[in-house]
C-alpha cells in the first residue's frame, strides 16, 4: 500500500497523521488557483499543478507515481486497476483561456486531446492489462473490486491506483451548490456542515500469499434515486453492506468497526447513520471516517478507506474522526484517541457517489 495525501507523501506518514487525528484542511487560496471559492480544502504541499498542453497535470503527475511506486515494490508486472472522478479536469480552464480571442487560422490547441482521450489511463494502461474506471467517488473502490475479480479469477496478483488532484472547477461547484464548507470537516457531528475537498493518490496491491488482512467479501449497489443525493433512508447502502458480510460467511457481532465514506455533509451522514441503524438497530460498531485528515479525495476516497481498514486490523486500532462536538444519535463515533479494535474482528470500508454508486468492502485478519 502507497499513497500521497494532504498529511503525507506516502502511506506510513498519512496513517500516523491518522492516528495522531491531524487536520489536512487548508485555505483554497493556497492551491494557486485562478477561481475564488469561499471553500477549504486539503492540499498537497507544493505540489506541482502545471497542465501542459496536452492535458497531463497533478492527477496525471501522481497517478504515475503511485504506478512507479507499485510496480517497483513487485518483481514482476501485475495488472493495474486505475480509477479517477474528475482526472484533468482543469484542461477546460485552460482551453476557455486559449481560445479567448482565439485566430482560426491558427491549428487548433493541442489540449483538445484531451477531450478525446482522458490523459491519466493514456499514460497508465499501455503498460497493463488492466482496466480504468470513473463512477464518481466510488471510483477507486470500484478500481479494487476489479482487482479482487482478477485474483479470483486469474489466481495472480492484481492492483489498483487512483488519483484526482484539486480541480478549480471542482471546487468551485461544490462551494455554489452549498456542498463544501470553509472549516474543517464534521463527519457525523450534528452541527456538520459540508465537506472538505481533498486530493491525492493510491495504490494497493492484492496477492494470493501473506499472513495480512485479507478482503473476505464485496458488495455494490447503485440506487439511482437522485442525480447526486443518496437514498436518504441507506436502504441500498445497507444492502452492499449486507452482501459484503454474506459474501464473508461472517456473524454481524464479528464487525469490529467501520471506516464510513463519511463525507461530513448533511444528507451523506445521515443516509450511512440509517444504513447502520436498518443492520444493527442500536448496536452500530465503532464508526470513523478519515476524512477530517485527508480530506474527500473524490475518486480516491474508497481506496484509501480499504487501506485504513487494511492497517486499523494490523495494529489493533481505528483512527479517530474528530475531536469534539455532539455526535448523531446512535452512532459510536471513533474520536479524541485512536480505539483500540480486535485484530480477530473484522471492518467494513465503505464509499458512495453520485448518481447512487455504493460499495462495501469486508476486510479481516481471518483467512478462509
Amino acid at each position: 500500500m502507497d499513497a500521497i495525501t494532504a498529511l503525507g507523501s506516502d502511506w506510513r506518514s498519512t496513517w500516523a497523521g491518522l492516528l495522531a487525528g491531524r487536520d489536512g484542511t487548508s485555505s483554497w487560496s493556497a492551491s494557486s488557483s485562478s477561481f475564488a471559492a469561499a471553500a477549504a480544502v486539503a492540499a498537497v504541499e507544493g505540489f506541482d499543478r502545471h497542465v501542459d498542453l496536452l492535458g497531463r497535470g497533478p492527477a496525471t503527475r501522481m497517478l504515475l507515481e503511485m504506478y512507479r511506486r507499485l510496480q517497483a515494490s513487485s518483481p514482476t508486472r501485475v495488472p493495474v486497476h486505475g480509477a479517477s472522478n474528475h482526472g484533468e479536469t482543469d484542461t477546460l480552464i485552460g482551453l476557455a483561456e486559449r481560445l479567448h480571442g482565439y485566430d482560426k487560422s491558427v491549428a487548433p490547441p493541442s489540449q483538445w486531446w484531451a477531450l478525446l482521450v482522458d490523459p491519466l489511463p493514456a499514460s497508465l494502461l499501455g503498460n497493463d492489462k488492466g482496466s480504468w474506471l470513473s463512477s464518481a467517488c466510488s471510483s477507486g473502490m470500484h478500481a479494487l473490486v476489479a482487482a479482487y475479480a482478477g485474483v479470483l479469477q486469474g489466481g495472480m496478483s492484481n492492483a489498483a491506483v487512483a488519483a484526482d488532484a484539486l480541480s478549480a472547477i471542482g471546487v468551485v461547484g461544490f462551494a455554489r451548490v452549498g456542498a463544501a464548507t470553509q472549516e474543517a470537516a464534521r463527519p457525523f457531528l450534528t452541527d456538520r456542515c459540508g465537506l472538505v475537498i481533498g486530493e491525492g493518490a493510491a495504490a494497493l496491491r492484492l496477492d494470493t500469499y501473506g499472513d495480512g488482512p485479507a478482503i473476505l467479501g464485496v458488495g455494490l449497489s447503485c440506487d439511482a434515486s437522485h442525480p447526486t443525493d443518496p437514498n436518504p433512508d441507506g436502504t441500498y447502502l445497507a444492502s452492499a453492506i449486507r452482501d459484503a458480510i454474506g459474501a464473508a460467511g461472517l456473524p454481524l457481532s464479528d464487525i469490529s468497526g467501520i471506516v464510513a465514506h463519511g463525507t461530513a455533509t448533511r444528507k451523506n451522514d445521515e443516509a450511512e447513520a440509517a444504513a447502520f441503524r436498518s443492520i444493527w438497530a442500536d448496536n452500530i460498531p465503532p464508526v470513523t471516517s478519515i476524512k477530517r485528515g485527508v480530506g474527500h479525495t473524490m475518486g480516491v476516497a474508497g481506496l484509501l478507506n480499504v487501506m485504513a481498514a487494511a492497517e486499523a486490523l494490523k495494529e489493533g486500532v481505528l483512527p479517530p474522526a474528530v475531536a469534539t462536538g455532539q455526535v448523531m444519535a446512535s452512532i459510536d463515533l471513533v474520536r479524541g484517541n485512536p480505539r483500540p479494535i480486535s485484530r480477530n474482528g473484522a471492518l467494513i470500508a465503505l464509499a458512495s457517489g453520485f448518481g447512487g454508486n455504493n460499495a462495501a468492502v469486508l476486510i479481516s485478519n481471518k483467512l478462509g
